[in-house]
């Protein structure tokens, strides 16, 4: 499943922030919301390996990296959406969880845009 998605290391995103502007540039157009949803099953197998890690008192690890990964999908899904719309950047950014059925769900809603980026920012 994961592996049919882009790698976090090699996919650059677009610039997003959760805020309504981004500091030093000016924003010309607002373009439309976009969205990104991605998911991972969290079975009866991931309780378990997480209840055995608990009890030695380590991180879980594995789940903390699936998390990461199904966010990261998500993300870009909603950055792939903006450059659909034209847009270089993505503002008022929101990223949501919920754990329904034995799934983790993660949706990610902002507002693409066509901002006038400094080479800062840009890079941020």
């Amino acid at each position: 499943f994961l592996k049919s998605y882009p790698d976090m290391e090699s996919t650059p995103l677009l610039l997003m922030t959760t805020t309504s502007s981004i500091e030093g540039s000016s924003i010309s157009d607002y373009l439309g919301m976009v969205f990104g949803e991605s998911a991972i099953g969290i079975g009866l197998g991931t309780s378990v390996i997480n209840s055995v890690q608990s009890l030695f008192g380590t991180r879980a690890g594995s789940t903390e990296r699936r998390m990461e990964e199904v966010r990261r999908q998500a993300l870009y899904h909603a950055s792939e959406q903006a450059k659909s719309l034209g847009g270089n950047a993505v503002v008022g950014v929101r990223v949501d969880y919920e754990v329904t059925g034995g799934a983790l769900f993660v949706a990610v809603t902002g507002t693409a845009v066509i901002a006038e980026l400094s080479p800062v920012s840009a890079s941020a």
